[in-house]
């Protein structure tokens, strides 16, 4: 009986957190998809980039080799420029106020990402309220929302080493 009580105050403090997420998600949503891009860096490196690449389909020679475009920081990845370009090219136009509202679906994607992970290896009792805490983490979120690069490639860091340490914990090809 003892057992049964325990796994219905799981459940219920999982399906509570991922409800709790879900409204988060969404009342968000509707807040960042009307955010002016303000920070610099989010404007003048990653958002010109990406309306470089939905402009022309690759970044051209010169943006490498003119001095008129190293204030752009030429030798930056462009993984956050390619991620860009393609929700440019999902909204139609190179909308930068929307650019909030990709980056707010990417952490949600992370969180559900996460969830989905430490799922597989933990009780839910465990992993529901650490990924509740790291959605209202406000470092995260402050970084997050400034649209550098930090957190976004943080995030696909962090999936990615949980995902390398369940592979080489387990071994399976699934994996």
């Amino acid at each position: 009986v003892l057992l049964v009580r325990k796994a219905d105050a799981e459940r219920w403090v999982t399906v509570g957190v991922l409800v709790a997420l879900g409204v988060f998600a969404v009342l968000t949503y509707r807040w960042a998809r009307v955010q002016p891009l303000e920070a610099w860096d989010a404007w003048s490196i990653w958002a010109r980039k990406g309306k470089l690449l939905l402009d022309y389909g690759h970044v051209p020679t010169a943006f490498f080799t003119s001095p008129v475009y190293t204030f752009m920081h030429p030798d930056y990845p462009l993984l956050l420029p390619l991620y860009e370009s393609s929700w440019f090219r999902v909204v139609g136009s190179a909308d930068t106020q929307s650019l909030h509202a990709l980056f707010w679906i990417l952490f949600v994607a992370f969180l559900w990402a996460t969830a989905y992970v430490a799922s597989r290896v933990a009780r839910p009792a465990i992993w529901a309220p650490l990924v509740g805490l790291l959605a209202v983490t406000p470092e995260i979120w402050n970084q997050l929302m400034s649209m550098y690069a930090d957190v976004p490639m943080g995030l696909f860091l962090m999936v990615g080493v949980l995902l390398l340490g369940l592979w080489i914990t387990g071994r399976r090809r699934r994996d």
